[in-house]
């Protein structure tokens, strides 16, 4: 900090103070008297020191707050000035920093996503911008004053899902229309798509954008990148990223396992029913991928009863596979309703089934059941007219493709050509269409709609005429199916990756955080989503590859980015109120004395 004076006329003004000083000595003494009765109290006080000079200053506390009052209004007078040399600071910041699962490497320097935060504080502007750069990007402060900013910088957390850099950078084009843009990562984009080119992007709009990779020192990783569950086993995959061999130890087995550089190996670990956690020792820099978390469904057994007066039924063998699934025969006309998950009619003689019987059954359904109404000749539609979701307008003899139209869960089934079916249309607009025929009409051949708090599925496939029944999906797809209409969740709803996006009512996250109707597991572990629990994993080899080597365009030296300005204060106001103050404190004390 230099002081300069802009007013050297202003100078003449500390004339005042001599003048002060001499109006203090000049001022009327007191009249003194002597009073002989009271002369023995009166000391010998005739000294001649040179302290007892400077004892009447001392002694009048109100010749020191003039002389305050003057000194500062000559410093006010002369336009007395503070020149300093601070950081440039830019009006609007956007702040893009790196929260995926690699940003928790730690390095000599520390964990990375530390040394992003204490960067992003020392480059904050007058409008700040702050986006967390995760498999799905989130702004955790929108054109926020500095203080908000580093407060906020101070409280949020990296996550342990994929990067998603150039949707992040992109973000930062909509959230203003122009603005510096810094970016602090890696740079190891797990979408496949150049964090470069966003930047090209940004700055052919105007934008400014510094590219900064923190971090310094070699740093290696050994991580699971795939898993998968074999009966009462799991079997995962573990990667070593570095040029050197390296050993692991499995801690749940004790298996200790040495991965070739570049190389992988798998392992196997025992699973028990519910949640299991399995974890490997690498002494690598990143341990978010040395962890497994797996949740198995629901091992209790549910009943069903197969109504049918065949023999042989290829649906009955396929449910009958099913583990937990305990399926009880029933032939008409005689069948026992009551007290089961799942109902299924197949290969039924209508003709001889009790009255009654069908209407306990739509009764179970209601009440929560699933039911399973199977294509077949002679279909009682009239008995059936309540639960069929389809209106069955005629049988079709004509070979057509059956499309697949289901969600998620049944999409990955091929359910081929029928040279049999029903031309059907939809009775209720709430139906899921799981797969249609090719015909005009594009009639509904698996459908599913739910009937009171249960469901009804119809299954329009005639087996006998279509070769989907030999495939190896059948099983696999009447596993899905028992598992929709029980609403029981399968492997792979419970077994997710990082950055998936949750739904349910009630969802609370590995630390706690409580979300409703959706939420996105961005953090490894379990999470609890209504009556069950969801494993969340990075499971990524790019994710994992921490020491693959990026090459940027350009960096960013931070040091090199704080251009320093001269900045001059006039420092007049500021003595003016001080002297303000000292007048008002000086009348206080004239009052508080008796003076006024």
């Amino acid at each position: 900090m230099v002081l300069s004076i802009s007013n050297a006329i202003g100078l003449v003004s500390f004339v005042s103070i001599i003048g002060l000083v001499v109006l203090y000595f000049l001022r009327p003494k007191p009249f003194k008297k002597v009073i002989p009765s009271l002369i023995f109290l009166e000391s010998n006080k005739k000294q001649t020191s040179f302290a007892a000079f400077f004892r009447k200053f001392i002694k009048d506390w109100m010749f020191f707050l003039q002389l305050l009052f003057l000194l500062l209004l000559c410093f006010a007078a002369v336009g007395l000035t503070a020149e300093l040399y601070m950081n440039k600071v830019s009006q609007d910041v956007v702040i893009v920093i790196d929260a995926s699962a690699s940003s928790n490497a730690v390095s000599s320097s520390g964990r990375l996503f530390d040394n992003y935060l204490d960067i992003a504080k020392k480059n904050l502007g007058v409008r700040n911008t702050i986006i967390l750069a995760k498999d799905t990007p989130e702004i955790a402060a929108r054109q926020t004053n500095p203080v908000n900013a580093f407060r906020i910088l101070s409280t949020v957390k990296s996550s342990q899902s994929k990067s998603n850099i150039f949707d992040a950078m992109m973000m930062a084009g909509q959230v203003t229309d122009s603005a510096e843009v810094i970016v602090l990562s890696d740079f190891i984009d797990t979408n496949s798509r150049n964090p470069v080119i966003a930047k090209q992007l940004l700055e052919a709009r105007g934008f400014s954008v510094k590219m900064v990779k923190s971090g310094d020192g070699e740093v290696f990783n050994i991580g699971i990148v795939k898993s998968s569950v074999e009966g009462e086993e799991a079997v995962a995959d573990v990667r070593n990223f570095d040029s050197q061999a390296r050993k692991i130890i499995v801690e749940n087995t004790g298996e200790e396992i040495v991965i070739p550089a570049l190389g992988v190996e798998q392992f196997t670990a025992p699973l028990d029913d519910g949640l299991n956690t399995i974890r490997i020792t690498t002494g690598d820099n990143l341990r978010d991928d040395d962890i497994l978390y797996i949740s198995l469904p629901d091992g209790s057994e549910a009943g069903a009863l197969f109504v049918s007066n065949s023999d042989s039924n290829n649906l009955y063998s396929a449910l009958d596979a099913i583990g937990y699934l305990n399926v009880e025969k029933a032939e008409p006309p005689i069948v026992r309703v009551g007290n089961k998950k799942i109902y299924v009619l197949s290969d039924v003689d209508y003709s001889i089934i009790l009255p009654g019987t069908i209407e306990d059954i739509a009764k179970e359904v209601r009440n929560g059941a699933g039911l399973i109404i199977a294509a077949q000749d002679n279909l009682d539609r009239e008995k059936l007219k309540e639960l069929l979701p389809v209106e069955i307008t005629a049988e079709s003899r004509e070979e057509r493709v059956v499309f697949n139209t289901g969600p998620t869960k049944f999409e990955k089934f091929d359910f081929g050509q029928s040279s049999k079916y029903y031309r059907a249309t939809l009775k209720n607009n709430g139906s899921t269409v799981i797969a249609v025929a090719n015909d005009e009409q594009s009639s509904p051949v698996i459908v599913s709609v739910p009937y009171g708090r249960g469901k009804v599925f119809f299954y329009g496939i005639f087996d006998q005429y279509n070769p989907f029944r030999l495939n190896t999906q059948y099983p696999l797809f009447w596993i899905e199916a028992v598992e929709h209409l029980t609403d029981k969740q399968g492997h792979a709803e419970l077994n997710v990756e990082t950055g998936s996006i949750l739904y349910g009512n009630n969802i609370r996250s590995p630390s706690g955080k409580r979300s409703r109707v959706y939420a996105i597991a961005d953090e490894a572990g379990f999470y609890e989503v209504d009556n069950y629990n969801v494993a969340a994993n990075l499971l990524s080899q790019d994710e994992s590859d921490i020491s693959r080597p990026v090459e940027l365009e350009e960096s960013l030296d931070v040091a090199q980015s704080e251009q320093k300005i001269r900045q001059e204060f006039n420092l007049a106001p500021f003595f003016i109120i001080v002297a303000l103050l000292a007048s008002l404190f000086e009348i206080y004390i004239m009052k508080r004395r008796g003076d006024v």
